[in-house]
C-alpha cells in the first residue's frame, strides 16, 4: 500500500482468563451443548477456512485409538454448508452456537483444542484456548504461529495425516500434555485487553498530535 513502515502499528487482541466454575457448573454447561467427556473440541462448525473437514477426517484416523473420546465442533453452519454426513455418528458431538460465556469452559474440559485453519488475521480462538487451559493444536500457515508461539504445535493445514498424528501424539502423551497446558497459560498472559486497549489509545494519541 506504499505506507511508510513508521505508520504502521501492530496491536494485539485479547483475551480475558476467567475463572472456572466448580464441577455441578461445569457438567451443566456440557449437558446444556450435549457434550459428553472425554472430547477433542473445534470450532467453526462448517466455515471452510476454518478446515474442521479435515478434523473431522483426522478423528476417524485415530479414534480406534480412543474409544471414549468424542469430537466437538462447535459453531452454526456457514451459509448452509454442512460436514460430511457420512463421517457423522454418536461420537461426533455438533453442539452449534455456543455462547461467548460458555466457552470457557468448553476450553477448560477440553483434552485438546484443534484449529488447523487455512487463514487467519490473528487467529483468538487460540489464545482464548491456552488461557482456559486446553493444549492447541493449530496451522502453520498466516498469523498462527506468531500468536501460538511455543505453545502449540503446529501442522500444515493441508495434510490430514499429519494433523491425525500430532492427535494422537497429545491424546496419548498425558504429559506432554500438561506442558503444553501450562505453556499455553504463560503464553496467554502476553494477550490481555488492557494492553490492546492502551495501544490503541496511544496510536490515537500520535495521530492526533504526531510530535509526542
Amino acid at each position: 500500500l506504499s505506507v511508510h513502515p513508521e505508520k504502521v502499528r501492530k496491536i494485539q487482541l485479547g483475551v480475558d482468563r476467567a475463572s472456572i466454575p466448580d464441577d455441578a457448573a461445569m457438567d451443566a454447561v456440557l449437558q446444556k451443548y450435549g457434550v459428553r467427556r472425554p472430547y477433542v473440541l473445534a470450532l467453526g462448525s462448517a466455515t471452510p477456512n476454518k478446515n474442521n473437514a479435515s478434523v473431522l477426517k483426522a478423528f476417524r484416523m485415530i479414534e480406534s485409538r480412543f474409544p471414549d473420546t468424542h469430537l466437538v465442533i462447535g459453531g452454526k453452519n456457514w451459509l448452509g454448508k454442512q460436514l460430511d454426513p457420512s463421517l457423522i455418528d454418536e461420537k461426533v458431538i455438533l453442539p452449534g452456537f455456543v455462547q461467548d460465556s460458555d466457552l470457557p469452559i468448553l476450553f477448560h474440559a477440553a483434552k485438546l483444542f484443534v484449529f488447523p485453519s487455512f487463514h487467519e488475521g490473528f487467529g483468538l480462538p487460540v489464545i482464548e484456548a491456552m488461557a482456559y487451559g486446553a493444549p492447541v493444536i493449530t496451522s502453520n500457515v498466516t498469523a498462527l504461529p506468531e500468536v501460538g508461539g511455543e505453545a502449540a504445535l503446529y501442522v500444515d493445514p493441508n495434510s490430514v495425516e499429519e494433523l491425525a498424528t500430532k492427535m494422537e501424539l497429545v491424546l496419548s502423551n498425558p504429559g506432554l500434555a500438561c506442558e503444553m497446558r501450562e505453556a499455553g497459560l504463560r503464553r496467554s498472559d502476553s494477550y490481555r485487553w488492557e494492553r490492546c486497549c492502551e495501544d490503541i489509545a496511544l496510536a490515537c494519541r500520535e495521530i492526533r498530535d504526531p510530535s509526542k
